[in-house]
């Protein structure tokens, strides 16, 4: 944590279906157990067995506005976090904003819009050009300026680098790292990747 880090805005978000099964009730629990004690958990679950269930439902229990960066999936994200809770997709006001390029972003950076969503959606592609535009340090401010307490990083091991640098310039009170392949095949990545992770 830095000094810089200003207080998330609370949200409240309504989950409309309770856990499936044993897998989804111990991942939701790992998530809340884990980032009670610390500020980062990797969840690591098999393609379809909730990882964006759980970590929806770890966002309506901590009551914390929440980003999520993905490579390519933000679209699935919308649809999914829509069927499992109470958000509603382009609702500013408590809902769900999925942010395609950085114009967004400057809005809220800028004043020109006050951020109230309790969920934004974004691609990793449109934070680098935001960064690129604006220079160090500019990552942060989106994250003060929509009150930003979670950071989700989906697919962590694509693309882990980028993900890494992103991670770096953006202080949350909570970082959550997803992935269906916690690893990397090639053998000096796969050490990196575990480093980082």
């Amino acid at each position: 944590q830095t000094s810089s880090y200003k207080q998330y805005r609370n949200i409240n978000i309504e989950m409309k279906i309770p856990p499936r099964d044993q897998i989804q009730e111990g991942s939701v629990k790992f998530l809340h157990d884990s980032l009670y004690h610390q500020h980062q958990a990797f969840l690591a679950l098999d393609v379809g067995m909730g990882k964006t269930y759980c970590t929806t439902y770890h966002i309506a229990d901590s009551r914390k506005a929440t980003l999520v960066i993905s490579y390519n999936l933000a679209y699935q994200w919308e649809s999914r976090m829509q069927e499992y809770s109470s958000l509603i997709s382009g609702d500013e006001n408590g809902g769900l904003v999925n942010i395609v390029g950085s114009q967004y972003f400057e809005n809220c950076v800028s004043g020109k819009i006050k951020p109230r969503a309790a969920v934004y959606l974004t691609t990793i592609s449109t934070l680098h050009s935001y960064q690129k535009l604006h220079g160090k340090g500019s990552l942060q401010d989106i994250i003060d300026a929509l009150g930003i307490g979670i950071k989700v990083f989906d697919e962590a091991h694509t693309r882990y680098l980028q993900f890494n640098s992103i991670d770096l310039n953006m202080q949350t009170d909570e970082t959550i790292y997803l992935s269906a392949t916690p690893g990397r095949s090639v053998k000096t990545e796969d050490r990196m990747f575990t480093k980082i992770y």
